[in-house]
Formats: structure tokens, sequence, C-alpha cells
């Protein structure tokens, strides 16, 4: 059996947001809780690893990254849709790049969402996984 390959399109878009599920937590916190800016990369790096290290489950097709991933994506679509509706009402022009990159992101990301949700999804990656357990316990090594 092969691994979905709907996991590899979400891992790559999910990584490519990485700077956005990054710098605005910890922009938001380091304010809060008046962090140096000598620390802020530091912590910038760490949280960068721990999105890796998620995204690499996801890939493996483990349960509690996939999780992790759908939260991540359902905060990025809020936190979308608060800016684009923040920039419509309070009357300025936003540009015609605004108009379409706000809505095509906050697509993408219920897709993932949509995907990684799905039964089919979940049945795939659960056989998948008891499949390579079995291999790994039952074939000899080559």
């Amino acid at each position: 059996m092969r691994r979905p390959i709907e996991v590899y399109f979400i891992a790559v878009w999910s990584f490519l947001q990485t700077p956005f599920y990054i710098s605005t937590p910890i922009g938001v916190f380091g304010k809060l809780l008046n962090f140096s800016t000598d620390f802020t990369p530091i912590l910038k790096s760490c949280a960068s690893l721990g999105v890796i290290v998620i995204l690499v489950g996801l890939v493996l097709l483990k349960r509690v990254p996939r999780i992790i991933t759908i939260i991540f994506l359902s905060v990025a679509c809020l936190v979308i849709a608060k800016i684009y509706i923040t920039l419509l009402l309070i009357g300025n022009q936003p540009s015609l790049k605004t108009y379409v990159s706000f809505p095509t992101f906050f697509i993408i990301n219920a897709t993932c969402i949509w995907l990684l949700s799905r039964k089919s999804f979940i049945q795939k990656s659960s056989e998948y996984r008891k499949q390579k357990e079995h291999q790994k316990r039952y074939d000899p090594v080559k």
C-alpha cells in the first residue's frame, strides 16, 4: 500500500507557511512577555524545528502530528479571515493582490483541513501504518 499522495501536498503547503506559524505568535507573545530581541531568533529556531518535526510525523502518517497540523491550519484560517475582514472594514482600498491572496490562502488551508480530516484519509493512513508495522516485525531485514 502506498502513502496517500495528499499528505505531501499538505506537508509542503504547511512548510511554506512555517514563518507565518512562527513569527506571528512569537511577535505577539514577545511583546506581551517583553522578550529581548536577542532571544527571539533562538525561539524562532526552536519553533521551526518543532514545526519540521510535526511535518515529518505528518508525512509518516502519525495521528498526533495530523491533529496538530489541523489545529495549525485552522488557526491560520481564522487569522487570515480576521486580517482580511479587518482590511475590508477599515475603509482602505486594498490592492488586487490582497483581494486574491487572502481568499486563496484561506481556501487552500480549508482544503488541507478537509483532506486531513476525511474518514477515507484516516483509514488509509491507519492501514498504511499497520502494514508498515507488520513489515517491520515479520519481514527479514534485507
